[in-house]
């Protein structure tokens, strides 16, 4: 597996003057890597997060339960509150992540926005540093 490989997140979330968190709808995203339920996570993603046969994805409370798995799990709502904020993940049960491997390029597509003073990406590397 090439370094430099990338996970996006179906997380994008912009801050308005009043700092409000206000969801925003991203699409392009070409991998799910969210393991949702039942009965594998090979049958509920589209890839493993971390090489070839690693079998390694991110996955909700609900698979964790069902899977017999130890503590963490994303919630099963997509909803992640912390303190006043919250973020709002793409749906588990279509592409949700942005695949990324060195020397390519992919676009995501956002909808036509007002100017925010702040945006940001849930991004973590994957076998490399991200750049």
């Amino acid at each position: 597996m090439p370094k430099g490989l990338f996970l996006l997140v179906g997380l994008f979330i912009l801050i308005n003057a009043s700092g409000q968190f206000t969801p925003v709808p991203v699409t392009g995203f070409n991998q799910d890597a969210i393991a949702e339920g039942p009965p594998s996570s090979l049958s509920t993603t589209t890839m493993e997060l971390d090489g070839a046969s690693s079998n390694k994805v991110m996955y909700t409370v609900f698979f964790r339960n069902f899977g017999g798995l130890f503590g963490g799990g994303l919630p099963d709502n997509g909803t992640i509150v912390n303190g006043a904020d919250t973020y709002q993940l793409a749906n588990y049960n279509g592409n949700n992540a942005l695949y990324v491997k060195r020397n390519e390029s992919f676009g995501l597509d956002l909808p036509h926005l007002p100017l925010f003073p702040n945006s940001g990406f849930y991004v973590f590397p994957l076998k490399g540093p991200v750049h």
